[in-house]
């Protein structure tokens, strides 16, 4: 901008300079006619035009000049509203970065009353845990039965239970027959105990419980012949849950790996019908 207002400054001097060069010339050519006494007519002419392309120049430099000064003035406005506009962008840029300090913070005071509360439900579990045990321990002094029965006795225990489960006590029964599998686990009753616990669950419709039951009596009694009904259960058990690829699953290995019993006819039939349907 330094260079424009320069040029401006040169355009006046030169536009003074000039004025002054043509009068100077003009009376000088004024003086050099009266001294030769004579003059031509296209001399005078040719005086004349060459003055008024001079004072022509002289216009065109003062209009170069005041369309110079336009410029300078349409730069300095434009400079001074990008200013303006480079100001309002950095406050809202400053007050943008505010608020996310100030969400970072809140995030931050909500991650640690999360893993407070965390901590809190860990401790809570296991003091929930412990009263578990203590109940499960306790349960296991409990009668079973109104009746008294000989807790010490694998066989008392395990008709009492059947006794509630053929009246349709499965609740009762439950109890009944998880006992003698706690206390018992090595009786000769312990894999029957085992298959009627999941019959308790699946004949009040918990078919995710008796699955789990089910899976005990495999894991824990792997020589038990209750397997074949075991397995065909557990694949009713997934088909009631409408997981019908578990359940084809289940089933046929009733059939390829108990081909002679009767669970393996019925495990047939109800593939089957799953194909058909």
């Amino acid at each position: 901008m330094g260079d424009v207002f320069l040029s401006h400054a040169a355009l006046a001097r030169f536009s003074q300079t000039w004025q002054r060069r043509l009068g100077v010339w003009a009376m000088a050519g004024s003086l050099s006619l009266l001294a030769a006494g004579c003059t031509s007519t296209a001399q005078l002419e040719s005086l004349d035009l060459q003055i008024r392309q001079l004072q022509q120049q002289v216009t065109e430099l003062r209009e170069r000049g005041s369309e110079t000064d336009g410029d300078l003035a349409t730069i300095e406005q434009n400079q001074s509203q990008r200013h303006q506009e480079l100001t309002a962008a950095s406050a809202e840029l400053s007050q943008r970065l505010a608020e996310i300090a100030e969400e970072l913070r809140a995030v931050t005071s909500r991650l640690t009353s999360t893993q407070a509360s965390v901590a809190d439900l860990a401790d809570e579990i296991l003091v929930s845990r412990a009263e578990v045990e203590q109940l499960r321990s306790t349960w296991l002094d409990l009668e079973p039965t109104p009746t008294s029965i000989d807790t010490s006795d694998p066989v008392a225990l395990y008709q009492a239970a059947y006794s509630d489960f053929q009246r349709g006590d499965y609740a009762l029964a439950l109890l009944g027959f998880r006992r003698l599998v706690d206390r018992f686990p090595a009786d000769e009753r312990a894999d029957d105990a085992q298959y009627w616990i999941g019959e308790c669950y699946f004949l009040q419709g918990s078919y995710r419980d008796a699955i789990r039951e089910y899976a005990n009596v495999e894991s824990r009694y792997p020589e038990s012949a209750r397997l074949p009904t075991v397995l065909y259960r557990k694949g009713l058990a997934y088909i009631e849950l409408g997981d019908s690829a578990s359940g084809r699953e289940t089933l046929s290995r009733v059939v390829d790996e108990y081909p002679r019993s009767d669970e393996a006819v019925l495990a047939q039939q109800q593939l089957t019908h799953l194909g058909s349907s």
